[in-house]
């Protein structure tokens, strides 16, 4: 007996599908003979596409019409080694229709014509294989699936590498985490997001303005006073995700840059700005109480107490809203019992983030003299930690202030004035009279004054007071222009010794007069969406007109006074423009004027002809405002490219009969790259036969000679489909400018394409040894003529291979009974019906080696065997052996 080794099950599975059709009939009756490939372009640069034309052929050389009338499917398995094959079915069980635009797919041809683009993505380089194998499937008799294989094709494709020349990065989507709720990604002038403090898993994404950028990429989230967080990522095919772990806990407003290796340069926009807004964790975790005041007397007057405030807080001390569902009371006692413990009252209600009460103005509020050292609690709610202590220092005194009479007007920051008249408080009404005290050099001369507005101090300052004199002259240098009563400006006065209560001015009684005003304009500069200073100014293509535009919006122009205050635009006068080699005006009408900060949408643009000029223009900037310097810019102007060459590619300029191809043409400028003639490419189409021509813009449009041809959508590149009918002859398509200076053309063959045909085994009585390549077709016959003076009685198809060295011994074979080992019990009966040979010729099938998974070294034969004498098996006789050896 003879066994059949485990290595044996992939050839005969390949044997049984492709050789179940030898000797039954069951081929299904297909046309389809042969494949014709046409492939546009075989070298191309990482990024690019290519479109590949699969044609079945009949025996005439036309493509095949009707190949599948008799039930069968024509398809093509593709695949590339380097290339992402487009469309496509995913398994021979599906093949579906494909397009042009390390895959397989499978292409069903229709009528004859299969299409597949192949994609090579931007990271790739180096010689691609691809391959195309062209095959028949059919249900055959025994209820299963075969696939025998009509033709293949290879071809080697040089893809070079693109260039990783990065020119701009851009932050274009932030997304938040699937698990924050009250995340963002509303993109408005460039990305401005929201996100919650402390919740990982919100992603930034970042793209190179070329698709092979790759490298270490730095994503920083920052505010004006500093960088806050930093991250780091890689970037692949010109594409980077960022995604944040929990550390990012601060609430407040970030910027958001970018920056690859190797790229001088980062994300931040001209005009836009790209934020993040990280939001308090909407749970109470913590308390933090503040006061106005850091030192009050027990003195019983009004100016005596300070507010006490207190905040909920999130997990990691954001200010946060109370949304327990329930008002929360806290319970406010001083570890130093300088405060008693009813003095504070403070309730923060549902939905609320803050409450507060008066420290002071109560008889019974304070105890002692000293310093106090307050903490709040929430007995009721034990998953609410304490605050932090809050110190206030009680003294016996307290100040009393009133603005000087020079203070009633408004001053501008940087100019000393008499700002206040103080005094220590004498009498229990706190009257500023000339009982008061005046402070003198043995008490206090240092004061400090704090500038708060909206419960901000903006600014700080010192200043003394001359002894035994009132008069408290001020120089504010923070400005914050003309301020209402309803936004609560203030001075808080106190002595740096910390020995009087402090007292608050100005802003009583809906007091605006004490306001500080910007200083005279000292400077300006032009700012990018980060408000960072540029000396340089981005130039941009118009396709319409074919210049360079340079644009700078007036809110993107700051002027400040030498203190840094911004300048209104109210206050900052005009300014006017002029260039060395552009032509300056408004892109958009305002109001005519170019005003620095100015919000009425006018823009200040600088056009130039890239015919006249091609470099780097000065531009200066010069302000009515006196004392401000003239701003120069830099604006750089590249070369104008220009339409140098038309390429026409196309693998193949002979089309078989009723053929359908693709073309591609590209458009390319004095440096090799694609580029959109802005006066359009025209078509030519001539010759003894007229094909159809259709170009995608990008939906198919047909064409005719002498019609323009769209290269916007490429830009630079259109692919044409070309489709003949069934008569023979010639035909040239040319393309040429508006002018006719840059032409190209090509010349097509409309013809029959010769069939190379199997080649033919077996037909000759003897043996035969024939040398082939794996895919090479071949067409098997059996010669089934018996040795002279032999009279077959029983009749086999004998089979034997060999594979990576291994002899599988000798079979038999019937559709029927499928392959078994001579020598096994049951061989005898699988007899061969050589009733349908002709001229003692039986026709097998057409296949390849490949077909059987058998490859170079690897040997298959066939051959009729017969005994001589009905179940005398040692009478059996091989006979017409041909033997085919995989080269």
């Amino acid at each position: 007996m003879i066994g059949i080794k485990k290595k044996l099950v992939a050839p005969i599975v390949a044997l049984m599908f492709v050789c179940g059709t030898m000797v039954s009939g069951a081929w299904a009756e297909t046309s389809t003979q042969s494949g014709y490939f046409v492939i546009d372009k075989t070298t191309v640069t990482a990024g690019e596409t290519i479109n590949l034309s699969i044609l079945g052929l009949d025996e005439e050389g036309k493509v095949d019409l009707f190949g599948e009338q008799f039930g069968a499917t024509i398809m093509a398995v593709v695949s590339s080694q380097l290339g992402e094959v487009k469309d496509g079915g995913t398994s021979g069980n599906w093949p579906v229709t494909g397009s042009w635009a390390a895959t397989i797919k499978y292409i069903e041809l229709v009528q004859g014509v299969g299409q597949v683009h192949i994609k090579y993505p931007a990271t790739v380089s180096g010689t691609d294989k691809l391959t195309v194998t062209l095959q028949e499937k059919f249900f055959n008799e025994q209820g299963g699936v075969t696939y025998n294989t009509i033709d293949t094709f290879s071809q080697n494709v040089t893809v070079n590498a693109a260039s990783a020349v990065v020119k701009s990065l851009d932050i274009t989507k932030f997304e938040p985490s699937p698990a924050d709720d009250d995340g963002d990604d509303t993109p408005a002038d460039g990305i401005n997001g929201a996100m919650t403090a402390g919740i990982a898993g919100g992603q930034v994404t970042i793209k190179a303005d070329n698709d092979a950028a790759s490298g270490p990429v730095t994503l920083t989230l920052y505010t004006a006073l500093g960088t806050a967080y930093t991250f780091t990522g890689t970037m692949g095919a010109g594409t980077a995700t960022i995604t944040f772990d929990s550390s990012v806990t601060k609430a407040g407003k970030y910027y958001i840059k970018a920056e690859l290796e190797g790229f001088d340069g980062d994300s931040i926009d001209f005009n836009d700005s790209d934020t993040l807004t990280v939001k308090a964790k909407q749970t109470v975790k913590g308390l933090l109480l503040a006061s106005e005041k850091s030192v009050i007397s027990n003195d019983n007057i009004p100016n005596a107490s300070t507010v006490v405030t207190a905040y909920v807080l999130d997990e990691y001390g954001n200010k946060t809203t109370n949304n327990t569902g329930t008002d929360i009371t806290l319970e406010i006692k001083d570890d130093n019992e300088v405060v008693s413990d009813t003095a504070l009252t403070i309730t923060i209600i549902d939905g609320a983030s803050e409450g507060t009460d008066y420290l002071g103005e109560g008889n019974n509020d304070v105890l002692k003299l000293g310093t106090a050292s307050l903490v709040a609690s929430t007995p009721a709610i034990a998953t609410i930690a304490d605050s932090a202590p809050l110190e206030i220092k009680v003294v016996d005194k307290n100040l009393i202030a009133q603005l000087d009479a020079t203070f009633t007007s408004s001053k501008k920051a940087g100019e000393n004035f008499d700002a206040f008249n103080v005094r220590v408080d004498a009498d229990v009404f706190g009257d500023y009279a000339v009982t008061d005290s005046v402070l003198s050099d043995a008490v206090a001369t240092t004061m400090v004054i704090k500038h708060v507005v909206n419960g901000f101090v903006i600014e700080s300052i010192e200043a003394n007071i001359a002894a035994d004199y009132a008069d408290l002259e001020a120089l504010f240098q923070k400005a914050t222009g003309t301020i209402t009563a309803a936004a609560d400006e203030y001075y808080i006065i106190a002595d740096k010794k910390n020995r009087y209560g402090e007292c608050i001015v100005a802003n009583q009684g809906g007091d605006t007069n004490s306001d500080i005003l910007t200083a005279a304009p000292n400077s300006a500069k032009v700012v990018n969406g980060h408000n960072e200073e540029v000396t340089t100014i981005p130039v941009n293509l118009d396709l319409v007109t074919g210049n360079y535009v340079a644009k700078i919006p007036e809110a993107q122009l700051k002027m400040a006074d030498s203190f840094g205050n911004s300048i209104t635009s109210v206050d900052a006068g005009t300014f006017s423009i002029t260039s060395e080699k552009g032509e300056v005006g408004l892109f958009v009408a305002g109001d005519g004027d170019l005003t620095p900060g100015g919000t009425d949408g006018t823009i200040a643009s600088i056009t130039y002809d890239p015919n006249v000029f091609t470099g780097t223009d000065t531009i200066e900037l010069a302000y009515t405002k006196p004392g401000v310097e003239t701003n120069t810019l830099e604006a750089t102007v590249p070369a104008k490219p220009e339409l140098n060459s038309i390429v026409i590619s196309v693998s193949q300029a002979n089309i078989p009969l009723n053929g359908v191809i693709a073309v591609s043409v590209e458009t390319l400028d004095q440096n090799g790259a694609k580029y959109d003639d802005p006066t359009g490419i025209i078509i030519g189409i001539s010759g003894t036969v007229t094909p159809t021509v259709e170009a995608k813009n990008p939906s198919w449009t047909t064409l005719s000679s002498g019609q323009r041809v769209d290269f916007t959508t490429g830009p630079g590149r259109n692919v044409l489909a070309i489709t003949v009918q069934d008569i023979t002859g010639e035909f040239t398509l040319s393309f040429s400018n508006a002018d006719g200076t840059v032409t190209a053309e090509k010349k097509f063959t409309v013809t029959e394409i010769a069939q190379p045909g199997p080649t033919v085994i077996g037909e000759a009585a003897g043996a035969s040894t024939t040398e082939v390549a794996a895919t090479d077709s071949l067409e098997l016959n059996l010669n089934v003529t018996p040795e002279a003076g032999d009279t077959p009685a029983q009749e086999y198809l004998a089979i034997n291979f060999t594979q990576g060295g291994v002899d599988f011994g000798w079979f038999v074979f019937t559709p029927a009974a499928g392959f078994v080992p001579v020598g096994q019990t049951g061989w005898e009966d699988v007899q061969l019906d050589t009733s349908g040979a002709v001229n003692g010729v039986l026709s097998l099938a057409v296949l390849s080696m490949d077909d059987l998974t058998l490859g170079a070294g690897d040997t298959f034969t066939y051959g009729y065997a017969y005994t001589t004498t009905a179940s005398d098996f040692d009478t059996l006789v091989f006979s017409n052996v041909n033997t085919i050896v995989v080269k």
